[in-house]
């Protein structure tokens, strides 16, 4: 299975090939022509939504996932252009710096971010504790 990074990757290469505004549909239907039988249709639709910049609960929900898209809502995105769309920092339209409590944020939200990275790791190495006979 791709990593996540692999797959922020290929959501912009969606976007980049397909241009203008697209439907959720239109880059799911890319994404599983380019690159067939690696992520499921939710993965696609969750990644999209963690991708804007112009949502809060992104940032909130995905504190780590790379920032490029613009949501018009309806699963409508477009690769985000400040010009365009406005400047967004940490999903608050117009601001253009950071405050002290914005890098407090931010280091709340790593500190999140690898401690959800080591949860995983390790429900991952101890899935037969879960249930006997688990496997991933």
């Amino acid at each position: 299975m791709p990593n996540t990074r692999a797959f922020h990757e290929a959501v912009r290469e969606a976007f980049e090939a397909l241009g203008g505004i697209r439907s959720t549909s239109e880059v799911i239907s890319w994404i599983q022509a380019h690159y067939p039988n690696h992520w499921l249709e939710s993965t696609v639709s969750a990644h999209l939504y963690g991708c804007t910049v112009n949502n809060p609960k992104s940032c909130q929900h995905h504190a780590g996932t790379p920032k490029f898209l613009y949501a018009y809502g309806n699963g409508r995105y477009e690769l985000y252009d400040p010009e365009k769309h406005g400047h967004y920092k940490n999903r608050t339209p117009g601001r253009q710096g950071l405050s002290p409590s914005d890098d407090a944020d931010s280091e709340a939200a790593e500190v999140s971010l690898s401690l959800e990275c080591d949860m995983e790791a390790f429900l991952i190495q101890n899935l037969s504790q879960v249930e006997k006979g688990l496997t991933l």
